[in-house]
């Protein structure tokens, strides 16, 4: 249905979350996750046929595979626990001026 809300003038800018895996690439932003690393982590493992499959595959639950790369990139940044965030490269979503605070 209708929202209440008008549309947009101009495309909003989008950020997309890295893959939680070890695939490095250049990354300028980064989120401190600390004080929502335990939800974050029990969110994803609710969902059991991907929890299942992360077990199978690396040998590890969320809580392992999510703790280690959060950690190794709040470390990195000066945090508890740090995810990566980028902007999504097209159609219109990249401004040329920061929309992260």
């Amino acid at each position: 249905g209708p929202t209440v809300s008008p549309p947009h003038s101009e495309p909003p800018a989008v950020f997309v979350v890295a893959p939680n895996n070890s695939v490095i690439y250049p990354t300028i932003h980064f989120a401190d996750i600390g004080h929502l690393e335990d939800e974050r982590i029990a969110l994803l493992a609710s969902y059991i046929s991907q929890e299942t499959a992360v077990q199978e595959t690396p040998g590890a639950g969320f809580d392992h595979l999510c703790r280690r790369l959060d950690g190794f990139w709040g470390q990195a940044v000066g945090n508890v626990y740090a995810e990566r965030i980028d902007p999504m490269r097209g159609r219109g979503a990249v401004k040329p001026y920061s929309v992260l605070q």
